[in-house]
């Protein structure tokens, strides 16, 4: 079926990219107590509602005391420092971990869903 001329094929036009994880934690971290994270939960919509539940479980984590957890938050909050390595030749060079953030959450997300199924 052809378009109609002069009628958009998507009038609602693209649809708007959901938050960045380091912005649902500042927000979940804004929110104050648990409690309160789970009604700005319960307040989206549920296409983005798991990506909510997994950064509500990483600052629950965090809240709780958990050193990897805050770790993370301060990752996504703040950047992962970089690191100084001195060479033989004097001159500085600088290195970023080789761990990324991206690993760590999907490991956090297997072990978040993981907890959903009953089998954590």
């Amino acid at each position: 079926m052809p378009w109609e001329k002069g009628k958009s094929g998507n009038p609602k036009g693209r649809p708007k990219a959901g938050l960045a994880m380091s912005e649902l934690i500042v927000k979940l971290l804004e929110a104050g107590p648990k409690a309160a994270i789970r009604k700005a939960i319960e307040t989206q919509p549920e296409a983005v509602k798991r990506k909510w539940m997994v950064a509500e479980a990483l600052v629950n984590r965090a809240i709780d005391g958990d050193t990897k957890a805050i770790q993370l938050v301060l990752e996504y909050m703040e950047g992962k420092p970089t690191q100084r390595i001195e060479a033989t030749t004097e001159s500085t060079i600088m290195v970023a971990h080789e761990d990324t953030i991206d690993d760590k959450l999907a490991a956090m997300r297997h072990q978040v869903l993981a907890a959903g199924n009953g089998a954590g």
